[in-house]
């Protein structure tokens, strides 16, 4: 079957295995029966067999060196790694199993019966999760990441083509090619020269985030807006965090290192002083990732350089026709990029990521945590939620970004 007929079978399985459960729920003691857990537990089989067919025959834009190196440091086939490696379009929900007591629960059920206490039947069940007597509650992975989903799908990184490496502890070490073997011609009989591949390691480790969202008591209590409301807030804040730390994170525990401090990336400067943004800089980069064997796929900027650039003219004061290989390059601006960086005197400069940025990975634990700030901001009728994230970022191409810094407008 094709991929087509495969997500089609898998589409009717599910409305049975739901039908199923939606008979067990109108019953009065909501329980399966012995043959009817056997029967769910037969489709619950059929539906993940269906699921990893569907995995084995999408496209996947995952670079296979990152595949290899995931491979190489865990001794498994290249082709079971790759289901820790998810491209942007890939979602980290599909490869979650949800147990048939979490089907039709929502992110805002689960966080409405924390705040109000008034669980659901289906969500009592999932309380052994978390520990509400111990101030936080670990949110099931089918809903945790369904939420790294959405915050992934905003995030600009994520967006341009970075990798998402899926964390089941808290570390993980993937193998590195620090230095290609040297290959050259040799005379007949002579000696052939030793030129040795040097390897060195990442490690992921898995760093804390936190965020807090405030709301309502009114709004927790209306399940449906709430869940829309916390998703999108939840989602947006982590978006947030992702770019700003896959770009500027400083290295030093506990944060993450972005791109710019990264030792080895590619640079480019507009002058000591800063200088206008120009297609010749934006050469300059993609020729300095060529340079180094590498082919840049996108841009990142302040959306003060993105209009800077659209403004661009020609000597008759018309728009300036931006070279090939610059709209070759897919752009896209983000906040999360300053225009209040020191570059000399200047103190309004801001930078240019041109990158292939599949070289980019982001390490995320699957699960989110959160805790109930109840008297923070009571005073005001409202309630806070600690939410927990941890991830890691690693570069596994140093050359592969090139930043240019000092654009001023």
């Amino acid at each position: 079957m094709n991929i087509e007929e495969l997500k089609a079978q898998r589409k009717t399985l599910y409305a049975k295995m739901s039908e199923l459960l939606d008979m067990v729920e109108s019953r009065s003691d909501k329980s399966l029966t012995a043959a009817e857990h056997s029967r769910y537990e037969a489709m619950e089989k059929e539906f993940s067999e269906l699921t990893k067919q569907i995995e084995a025959q999408a496209e996947t834009r995952v670079d296979p060196m990152i595949q290899n190196m995931l491979a190489a440091s865990s001794g498994t086939p290249v082709e079971e790694e790759s289901r820790s490696l998810l491209t942007p379009e890939q979602r980290m929900a599909d490869t979650v199993s949800v147990p048939h007591e979490l089907r039709g629960v929502t992110l805002g059920d689960y966080m409405s019966g924390i705040v109000t206490g008034n669980w659901k039947s289906q969500e009592l069940r999932n309380m052994a999760i978390g520990s509400g007597a111990a101030g936080g509650y670990l949110v099931p992975a089918p809903l945790s990441a369904t939420v790294i989903d959405k915050a992934r799908a905003a995030s600009r990184i994520f967006q341009a083509g970075a990798v998402t490496v899926k964390m089941e502890s808290n570390t993980l070490d993937m193998a590195k090619i620090l230095q290609d073997p040297a290959v050259s011609f040799r005379n007949e009989a002579a000696a052939i020269g030793v030129s040795d591949m040097t390897l060195g390691q990442i490690q992921f480790k898995a760093q804390s985030a936190a965020a807090i969202i405030k709301f309502s008591r009114e709004l927790a209590e209306d399940a449906q807006g709430f869940d829309a409301a916390l998703q999108m807030s939840i989602s947006g804040a982590v978006a947030s965090l992702l770019d700003t730390t896959a770009l500027y994170g400083s290295g030093v525990a506990p944060n993450p290192r972005g791109i710019k401090n990264v030792v080895g990336i590619n640079t480019v400067s507009a002058g000591a002083n800063g200088g206008q943004v120009s297609y010749g800089l934006i050469l300059d980069a993609i020729q300095a990732c060529m340079e180094a064997n590498e082919t840049p796929t996108a841009m990142l900027m302040a959306p003060r350089t993105d209009i800077g650039m659209s403004r661009l003219k020609d000597g008759q004061g018309q728009p300036l026709m931006a070279p090939q290989a610059v709209n070759d390059l897919r752009k896209f601006s983000t906040t999360a990029v300053p225009v209040n960086l020191t570059q000399g005197t200047a103190n309004n400069a801001s930078d240019i990521f041109v990158a292939d940025f599949s070289k980019l990975m982001v390490g995320i634990r699957t699960e989110l945590a959160v805790e109930l700030l109840r008297e923070r901001f009571s005073d005001n009728g409202e309630y806070g939620m600690l939410v927990w994230i941890r991830f890691d970022i690693q570069t596994a191409r140093e050359k592969a970004f090139t930043v240019v810094s000092g654009i001023i407008p």
